[in-house]
C-alpha cells in the first residue's frame, strides 16, 4: 500500500531556498545520487534483504509515562531515553531500562533554574552519559546526569530548531528571523563559545520542518534541508557538501520554487499548492545512514516514495513499500528516531502493529497472501511484547464483510484499532547487512 503524504510541514517564520554558493562543491568531495524512476519502484525490495537483526523494545505504559509517540531517543548499554511527540510539548525526558521498563522522568517544565520552558530536542554525551535538554525559550542547554540529576546549565545565546552533540561540539540548527545572527548553523564548544557558522539566513515567511541536523551511526553530523539537494557533513566545526541528489527532470524550477513558497507563507488554498508541486521533487528527507547504506524520502505527486542508496555498489533504489510480510507487519518505523552503536532506531505505533494482527494479517491469510503457519510464528513471536487477542485474529480470518471507511474516525480506527488496551509507542533497534 501506498503511503499518502504531504511532505511540507509548516512550522513558523522563514524558509530556506540556500543557493549552492555558500558551501563549494568541489567534484572529488562529494557523491552525486541520481533519483530515477523505473519498474524498481513496481518491484520493490525486501525488508529482510537488507535487515541483519532487529531488537524490539516497547516502551513500558504507566500513569507517569503516556507517550504520543516518540521525536527522539537515545540508547546507552544500561538506558534509553526518550522524548514526546512532538519534541516541544514533551514535559521531560523519559528514562527507561534496556528492556523498556519505565524508570522515571528526567528534568521538568518550568521557569525554575533547574527546569526548561520549552524544549528544541535534547541529545546525549555517550562517552559521559551526561544529558542535554535544549530550553527553546531561555536560549541554553539544561545538563543532566544519566539517574536524572541536575548538573549545570550551559548558556548558548542562540536560537534553535534542532541540535546535535558529537566530539565535544554542539550543531545548533536555527532557521528562525534574528537581527543578531544572520546563519542558520552554528557550531559551539561545550562552553557555548561559537566554532564556526554556515548558510545565510532568507527571510521568506515560513518554517519547513523537514530540515535537520542528524548524527548517524557512523558517528558522524549531517545537515539537510527543504528544497534543497544537498546534504552536508561536519568534521568538528568543518562543514563539507557529502551527497547532492540529482533530481533530473523532476527538479523544481528556482523561480517556481519561489512561487510555491510565496503561495505558503500568504496561506493560498491547499489545490493551488498542489499544482505548483505537481510531480517535481523538492528535495531529500528523512535521511539516514549506516556504513552501508543512505536512507532517504523522496515525495513525487503527492506521494512517498524510500529511497536506499547502497554506498558499495552505488546503486540508488526507489519504492513505495518492502514487499515481505515483516514490513506488512511492522513497517519501518514511523521514522529513524535515533542511533546507537551502529545501528538506527526507528520507532513504531504499537496499537497500529496490533491492529495489523488482529484485523489486517487475517484477512491477508483469507486472500492467500500469507499463509496461516506464518501468521501463527508471527504472532507468537510479537506476543512476548504486547497482547494479541487470537479470538478477534481468528474471527477476521473467517469473516467476509468488507468494511468501507465513512470518515476520518473509521479510517484512524482501521489504522490503530480500538481493541484492548493502549500501548506506548515500540522502540526498534536495527542493525543492516554491511
Amino acid at each position: 500500500m501506498k503511503n499518502i503524504k504531504i511532505s511540507i510541514l509548516l512550522l513558523l517564520l522563514i524558509a530556506c531556498i540556500q543557493p549552492k554558493k555558500n558551501i563549494e562543491k568541489q567534484a572529488s568531495s562529494f557523491v552525486t545520487i541520481p533519483i530515477e524512476f523505473d519498474n524498481n519502484i513496481k518491484q520493490g525490495m525486501k525488508l529482510s534483504d537488507i535487515v541483519e537483526n532487529i531488537e524490539f523494545v516497547p516502551l513500558e505504559l504507566t500513569d507517569d509515562c503516556l507517550l504520543r509517540g516518540v521525536d527522539h531517543a537515545e540508547v546507552t548499554d544500561e538506558y534509553i531515553y526518550v522524548v514526546d511527540k512532538p519534541d516541544f510539548l514533551s514535559p521531560c525526558v523519559y528514562q527507561f531500562d534496556r528492556k523498556g521498563h519505565f524508570l522515571h522522568k528526567i528534568g521538568t517544565k518550568g521557569e525554575g533554574p533547574e527546569e526548561f520552558i520549552s524544549t528544541r530536542g535534547f541529545t546525549l554525551n555517550h562517552e559521559t552519559g551526561e544529558i542535554f535538554v535544549y530550553d527553546g525559550v531561555r536560549k541554553r542547554i539544561v545538563s543532566y546526569l544519566p539517574d536524572g540529576t541536575f548538573f549545570k546549565i550551559i548558556d548558548l545565546r542562540q536560537n534553535c530548531d534542532n541540535f546535535e552533540f558529537q566530539d565535544e561540539m554542539f550543531y545548533l540548527y536555527n532557521p528562525y528571523s534574528d537581527e543578531k545572527e544572520n546563519k542558520k548553523l552554528t557550531v559551539l564548544n561545550m562552553n557555548g563559545d561559537k566554532q564556526s557558522q554556515y548558510l545565510e539566513k532568507l527571510n521568506l515567511g515560513v518554517v519547513f520542518g523537514n530540515s535537520r541536523v542528524v548524527k548517524t551511526s557512523e558517528e558522524e553530523v549531517l545537515f539537510y534541508e527543504a528544497f534543497n539537494d544537498t546534504v552536508h557533513s561536519f568534521d568538528k566545526e568543518k562543514m563539507n557538501v557529502k551527497y547532492v541528489f540529482d533530481f533530473g527532470q523532476y527538479s523544481m524550477p528556482q523561480i517556481q520554487k519561489r512561487e510555491y513558497i510565496e503561495s505558503v507563507a500568504q496561506d493560498k488554498p491547499l489545490e493551488h499548492r498542489m499544482q505548483l508541486l505537481g510531480d517535481y521533487i523538492t528535495e531529500a528527507s528523512g535521511i539516514q545512514e549506516t556504513k552501508k547504506w543512505l536512507f532517504f524520502n523522496v515525495v513525487k505527486g503527492s506521494i512517498l516514495y524510500r529511497g536506499i542508496y547502497n554506498k558499495k555498489t552505488k546503486e540508488v533504489r526507489i519504492q513505495g513499500n518492502f514487499v515481505d510480510d515483516l514490513y506488512e507487519t511492522i513497517g519501518f518505523g514511523d521514522e529513524f528516531v535515533g542511533v546507537t552503536s551502529g545501528k538506527l532506531i526507528a520507532s513504531v505505533n504499537t496499537n497500529r502493529i496490533k491492529n495489523a494482527f488482529e484485523k489486517y494479517l487475517p484477512q491477508n491469510v483469507k486472500k492467500g497472501e500469507l499463509s496461516a503457519s506464518r501468521l501463527d510464528s508471527l504472532t507468537t513471536f510479537f506476543s512476548q511484547y504486547f497482547p494479541i487477542d487470537k479470538n478477534l485474529q481468528q474471527k477476521n480470518m473467517g469473516s467476509t464483510k468488507k468494511r468501507t471507511p465513512k470518515n476520518l474516525s473509521d479510517v484512524l480506527d482501521d489504522m490503530y484499532g480500538s481493541s484492548g488496551e493502549e500501548l506506548n509507542p515500540m522502540l526498534m533497534i536495527i542493525k543492516f547487512k554491511e
